[in-house]
């Protein structure tokens, strides 16, 4: 009996510490993927030389914001941006300079915009010619929500004629304005724009 007792009792710490060897590899091999996906969206989307620049970290947003700098091109600038809880990948923006162009991609949402209308700021800048990491710093005292850091958000509504509802939304990318319009309430940008009473 005494026997049997040791082999059980060597079985449950040999099946234990199998167990607790396969959760580290489980989680380490997340971690990998995520960084996999990270490294695959921008492999593919360059498809050339990067490297990381200046990173910040949002305590409110709990989001972590990696520079990308593109084979030393200077008119060519990326941004990604990781949740501070399990490191996946939340948003991605290209700025072209050259073309004038900002590709955003919102991994929450599964939302891809490419925008070359941008809004200019008081300063005569727009998110083209911005320095984005110093804006953020700047700016990292005041609070903001998720979707106004990135995303469509909409004013509150106003008619222009009795029966009618518009309100005037803007596209938001690390928290620059990049561009607004006027839409009909029964046909707002995006997929699930923040929404102002």
């Amino acid at each position: 009996m005494k026997r049997y007792f040791l082999n059980l009792i060597a079985v449950t710490l040999l099946v234990t510490s199998f167990l607790s060897c396969s959760n580290d590899n489980e989680i380490a091999t997340e971690e990998l993927n995520k960084n996999q996906k990270i490294e695959n969206v921008l492999n593919t989307f360059y498809n050339q030389d990067y490297s990381f620049g200046r990173v910040i970290e949002l305590k409110n947003e709990n989001l972590i914001i990696k520079e990308v700098i593109v084979n030393q091109n200077l008119q060519r600038k990326g941004y990604v941006s990781i949740s501070k809880e399990d490191g996946s990948l939340l948003y991605f923006a290209d700025i072209n300079e050259a073309t004038g162009e900002v590709v955003a991609i919102d991994y929450l949402n599964n939302e891809k915009t490419v925008l070359n209308n941008f809004q200019v700021d008081g300063s005569g800048k727009s998110i083209l010619n911005k320095d984005i990491i110093k804006d953020i710093k700047n700016n990292s005292s005041s609070s903001t929500s998720a979707r106004k850091f990135w995303g469509w958000s909409c004013g509150s509504s106003y008619p222009l004629e009795e029966g009618s509802c518009f309100r005037n939304c803007c596209y938001r990318v690390m928290g620059v304005v990049t561009n607004c319009d006027v839409y009909t309430c029964s046909n707002l940008p995006g997929s699930n724009p923040s929404l102002e009473p």
